[in-house]
């Protein structure tokens, strides 16, 4: 518990992720991480719904998630994390979904 309380958010442009109402049963997330000297990009994780999924990078700022199978309709959650380059804190970035 205390990991999260300590948690700081990731660095990147808020207002770029996509909205979280969405129709597509496999919606994709893109981010762009902002230069950090704190947060160790190399080891970021994400999860879907609490299981693992794959990051697929695109450059060492820049990487997608998505499922690899398609949703139902209702509410999930995609979280990712990177370490802080001292071990912590962690930085976190969280992004729901509402498929209709």
């Amino acid at each position: 518990m205390r990991h999260k309380l300590n948690s700081l958010p990731l660095p990147l442009d808020y207002a770029a992720l996509p909205d979280p109402q969405t129709t597509d049963r496999k919606p994709v997330l893109d981010v762009t991480l902002l230069p950090s000297r704190e947060a160790y990009y190399p080891h970021l994780q994400c999860y879907l719904n609490g299981q693992h999924i794959e990051v697929d990078w695109k450059s060492d700022k820049e990487f997608s998630v998505k499922p690899t199978t398609p949703l139902s309709k209702g509410r999930h959650r995609v979280n990712c994390t990177a370490p802080h380059r001292n071990g912590m804190p962690y930085f976190w970035l969280s992004q729901q979904w509402l498929v209709e």
